[in-house]
């Protein structure tokens, strides 16, 4: 099963221009790592965002978190070389998912991107939007092994008073994933991964973008997520390496 990590964001450094924006609620909120600091546009029929990433990037992968999008929604991606949009290069549509929105293809090299939201009926009358992410992806040519775990955690507590009555304090679930590589030969470029997303550091790690095993592994098992410990090396013979990783979503 193919595995697909990205760890550099260009949309982080990049200039932003939105169409519109809600008092208290800017477009800037995108470049901040906590999805749930969302930006809000002021309608919902034809909205766009400019992204400037000040120089050329490859790109190969786009995704956007925390959003309230419908499913009738239209969602455009473009780049050029210039600001300009009449003709532009690269168009790639975005196919709608209620959670993490995620879209690969082929590796293109622009300084200038943008989303082009259309959702009309949407009920709220604007669109939201917590993180886009505009990156290129590095995928191990040996996959993670069958012994893989993924687990839904709820942090909530639950208190019990001296007569046995019950609270819960509501909390945030996530997920939790442990792959294990027990052969990679590939330990500079897992260690790129490492010394640049640190533990904490934002990452999205696609398990099944083609699909392979789950009907639709691209949206349902793509996360929005961090190394929540420091990675376990263990040598096997040669160049080879076994690497456990722990990546905890980032909610």
């Amino acid at each position: 099963m193919t595995v697909r990590f990205s760890y550099i964001n260009f949309a982080d450094a990049a200039e932003l221009t939105a169409s519109s924006e809600t008092t208290g609620l800017p477009a800037t909120n995108l470049l901040d790592t906590r999805p749930t600091r969302v930006w809000r546009s002021s309608g919902a029929a034809s909205e766009n965002l400019v992204l400037d990433l000040l120089t050329a990037e490859s790109v190969s992968l786009a995704a956007l978190l925390e959003h309230n999008l419908t499913s009738d929604a239209t969602l455009t991606l473009q780049a050029n070389s210039s600001d300009a949009w009449e003709a532009p290069p690269l168009e790639e549509s975005l196919a709608w998912h209620g959670g993490l929105i995620v879209k690969f293809f082929a590796a293109a090299e622009y300084r200038y991107w943008r989303l082009l939201i259309a959702d009309a009926g949407n009920p709220d009358g604007f669109i939201q939007l917590g993180r886009i992410w505009l990156g290129g992806y590095f995928q191990p040519s040996r996959d993670f092994g069958k012994d893989f775990s993924l687990r839904r955690v709820d942090p909530s507590p639950v208190v019990y008073s001296d007569s046995g009555s019950k609270s819960v304090g509501e909390r945030t679930p996530y997920r939790v994933v442990e792959l294990n590589f027990p052969g990679t030969d590939e330990k500079a470029e897992f260690e790129q991964l490492i010394e640049v997303a640190g533990v904490g550091g934002d990452l999205i790690a696609a398990l099944d973008p083609v699909n392979a095993v789950w009907s639709d592994g691209l949206h349902d098992y793509t996360l929005y997520c961090h190394l929540e410990s420091a990675p376990e090396w263990s040598h096997r013979v040669n160049q080879r390496w076994s690497l456990r990783l722990r990546l905890r979503e980032t909610i």
